[in-house]
């Protein structure tokens, strides 16, 4: 329960504070648990702050060193589209908009079928980012202007 709520704390600190270091803190104080799922998320979380600190090459190398792993042991459909997004928004980072592209359009795919909302604002919020990037030529093509 204690690693659960950790995890919301750090979401808050990261997400409506914008205080990276603060999270980063509360994520390496996470325990591994039982759940190897939950510990993958955890990783994946740690791969996309390290992208948000700008540490690009260690963000991507961590990063896809786990879609390998979650791809491989066939994980749940969110640990791989989280690797995905962070993954794209990275490579947005790093201005290479062709791999920003493709992890896009992968991490869109798994959504196919699906009401996943919130996993949707994710592509939504990378659309933009596309934008302020001024790389909105290289947005790919998908539905997700239905979405907004």
């Amino acid at each position: 329960v204690m690693a659960r709520s950790k995890v919301w704390l750090a979401f808050i600190y990261e997400r409506l504070e914008g205080d990276y270091r603060t999270c980063r803190k509360i994520i390496e104080s996470i325990s591994l648990q039982e759940d190897v799922y939950f510990n993958l998320g955890v990783e994946v979380w740690k791969g996309a702050l390290l992208g948000n600190e700008g540490k690009f090459t260690e963000a991507e190398a961590h990063l896809l060193r786990l879609a390998d792993q979650i791809e491989k042991e066939n994980y749940d459909w969110y640990l791989l589209f989280s690797t995905r997004v962070s993954l794209c928004s990275i490579y947005l980072g790093t201005h290479q908009p062709a791999k920003a592209s493709g992890y896009y359009t992968a991490a869109e795919k798994l959504l196919e079928g699906g009401p996943h909302a919130f996993s949707k604002r994710s592509l939504i919020w990378l659309q933009e980012r596309f934008v302020s990037e001024r790389l909105s030529g290289q947005v790919p093509a998908g539905s997700l202007a239905e979405w907004r």
